[in-house]
């Protein structure tokens, strides 16, 4: 069966959108819990201590799991990413100083500053493949910054000319973020140098932002038409696809992996209202998946801002409020489908699992440097997502319905 057979099964199947598990990973003795970052069984963020400071920190699954990545005698710390081992975010080293970008592998002790010498304040917020991207404040401005494990290898990515700008995603040779445009922040694309740049705001956007890059597709929101809108490009401003749901008001773009997106979409209101509700893409706006949906009693809002996929199995990490305790806690939804070839968790398999696949039969080779390990569509496990996985994904089409 070629593409267009498969083409053809659009529609002839509802999604059941089952088989999600929800982790609560608020651990005991901290305020709040942030979940920000995830790959393989880990994930990561920063929970607030009593008095209100943060602690970064990275969990394997559970709440008891916690590893507590605070500096010895910082203020306060935060993780925003994690891949490869490391963990990027930022710390305040000490009373009354500024925050310094900050790389860990796993221990509070393993702590790397990253400020780069004449910058006044830095910020880590992404990590892979060993290279962090963030910001370093230079004479009052923000300037998009990439590392390579320490403050000597600092690259400064701003523009000539532009006033500010932020990386916030990393992948490969691509860094992803915001630059200021005529006073309006415009998604923008990196490859390692501020010559670079690349503007990816959409036509007739007011602003937008960029937000997390893997593999070809990078993730984020444009305001456009009243809304903030979900959005998920492929390297130029022109590529733009709009995810914001037919029903949702406000929709934000936050994490990228394998062909899927999640982020969070406001429902039960117009522009600027409704109730924040995890969500879930697969590169269309009528892909849509409401996590909120697969969440006991008792959690008023939540917010997706990672994925990762591997063997099958989807793990998005984020935050709920729990109505309970008033306080937003770090959670995890997983996901391990019915059969091979349902690359989002509905319990098809069907033409939204195939724009996946897609995806990732361009990743010829799982192990090469800079692409995602794990690729979701790697279905026999070769590390090579090629003609026999498509032969495996085709069988599994036929199947149509995984339960």
């Amino acid at each position: 069966m070629g593409v267009a057979g498969l083409l053809a099964f659009a529609g002839l199947a509802s999604a059941a959108q089952g088989g999600w598990s929800f982790t609560n990973l608020h651990p005991t003795g901290f305020l709040a819990s942030f979940g920000q970052g995830v790959q393989g069984s880990q994930q990561a963020g920063y929970a607030r201590a009593a008095g209100g400071n943060s602690h970064a920190g990275i969990w394997s699954g559970s709440a008891a799991s916690f590893i507590d990545l605070h500096p010895d005698g910082a203020v306060v710390s935060f993780c925003f990413g994690i891949a490869d081992g490391q963990q990027a975010g930022e710390s305040v080293l000490s009373v009354g100083g500024p925050f310094h970008a900050i790389v860990w592998e796993g221990s509070a002790e393993s702590f790397v500053d990253l400020h780069p010498a004449g910058a006044t304040s830095s910020s880590a917020w992404a990590v892979s493949g060993g290279k962090q991207a963030g910001q370093a404040n230079i004479n009052g401005e923000a300037h998009a910054s990439l590392w390579s494990g320490s403050s000597a290898s600092w690259v400064d990515l701003n523009p000539v000319g532009a006033p500010e700008s932020v990386a916030m995603g990393v992948s490969g040779t691509t860094q992803v973020g915001i630059v200021r445009v005529g006073g309006s922040p415009h998604a923008s694309l990196w490859t390692g140098t501020a010559a670079s740049w690349v503007d990816l705001n959409p036509a007739g956007a007011a602003d937008s932002t960029a937000n997390g890059v893997s593999g070809a597709q990078i993730v984020g929101y444009a305001f456009k038409d009243g809304f903030n809108r979900a959005s998920v490009w492929t390297g130029t401003a022109a590529s733009w696809v709009d995810l914001k749901p037919a029903t949702a008001g406000d929709s934000f773009g936050y994490g990228v992996f394998g062909g899927m997106q999640v982020g969070e979409a406001k429902v039960g209101g117009g522009a600027g209202g409704g109730v924040a509700h995890a969500s879930l893409w697969s590169g269309t706006a009528v892909s849509w998946v409401d996590l909120h949906a697969f969440l006991p009693a008792g959690y008023s809002r939540s917010s997706a801002r990672a994925i990762w996929s591997s063997g099958g199995t989807i793990y998005v990490a984020g935050f709920v409020h729990n109505t309970a305790t008033n306080a937003d806690e770090a959670a995890l939804w997983t996901n391990s489908p019915a059969c091979p070839g349902d690359f989002n968790g509905d319990d098809l398999v069907d033409d939204l699992d195939f724009v996946i696949f897609a995806a990732g039969y361009n990743i010829l080779d799982c192990g090469d440097a800079g692409m995602p390990a794990g690729c979701p569509a790697d279905l026999n496990a070769d590390a090579f997502v090629d003609d026999a996985d498509f032969v495996l994904f085709v069988a599994a089409y036929d199947a149509l319905v995984c339960s």
